[in-house]
């Protein structure tokens, strides 16, 4: 026969029964304690190692196109500044420049024979164009210029060069035409000797003659008289034709082409 469970052990079994549950409730309870701080952890270090970084980066890209920006304005300022001091600098070398030439070209007069002209010699000879032409090297005193100007420490090589050259091209012009010009005063009294007609006094120095004709006893403006007139006339207008060739050569050099302003 089957025995009946008697009340005490149904009581046991109960009690046996709410232990367990217990238990299971207590670590169910921890394991949700232990799971909600996981994810706490869990939330506090994916804002750590996510957003905090996210932001540091952020806010270090914002900082250096903040920086970019005014290194480019820094950098637009100085540009402009470094064109102005070459615009500066350039127009001081210019400056000094056009000094070197006026130095040189100051000296025309003299190298062309005009601050001592014949006349200032007192009693005419026959060859006082001649002497006084002799006396002025064009072309020599145009190289003292320009040796004297200090080109050399003044410009830059480029510039330096190329004025050289135009003075050595100068230099042997004004020899030419200063020989050219010794050959025609030196023909003049042959041209007259051959042919009177083809020397011909210019108007002023026609007036001259006349006035002093005046004052003169009559006689003595003979013919004589007034072919030496027309070939000191024309010895003049040669002398001072070249001078002033000489003269115009010399201001030519302030229009020169420079290479540097290319």
């Amino acid at each position: 026969m089957k025995q009946r469970s008697s009340p005490r052990d149904a009581v046991g079994s109960e009690l046996l029964h709410d232990t367990h549950s217990s238990k299971l409730d207590v670590w169910l309870a921890r394991l949700s304690h232990i799971s909600q701080f996981g994810l706490f952890a869990l939330t506090i270090g994916a804002l750590y190692f996510t957003v905090i970084p996210l932001y540091k980066t952020a806010a270090l890209e914002e900082n250096i196109a903040r920086r970019e920006s005014e290194l480019n304005a820094t950098n637009t300022k100085l540009e402009a500044a470094t064109i102005e001091l070459a615009k500066v600098r350039f127009e001081i070398y210019e400056r000094t420049r056009v000094e070197v030439i006026r130095e040189i070209v100051s000296s025309a007069p003299q190298c062309a024979g005009l601050m001592e002209p014949p006349n200032s010699f007192g009693v005419r000879t026959k060859d006082h164009y001649e002497k006084n032409l002799l006396k002025h090297d064009a072309g020599r005193c145009l190289w003292s210029s320009f040796d004297g100007s200090r080109a050399k420490e003044k410009l830059s090589p480029v510039d330096f060069a190329y004025l050289k050259r135009e003075i050595e091209t100068k230099t042997g012009e004004l020899e030419c035409m200063q020989n050219q010009a010794l050959l025609d005063i030196r023909s003049v009294p042959e041209r007259a000797a051959t042919d009177p007609s083809s020397i011909i006094a210019d108007a002023a120095a026609v007036d001259d003659a006349e006035k002093l004709n005046r004052l003169m006893p009559p006689g003595f403006f003979n013919e004589k008289f007034k072919l030496q007139n027309a070939i000191e006339s024309v010895r003049s207008e040669i002398y001072f034709t070249f001078s002033n060739a000489v003269v115009n050569e010399f201001l030519k050099l302030k229009g020169l082409d420079w290479p540097d302003d290319k």
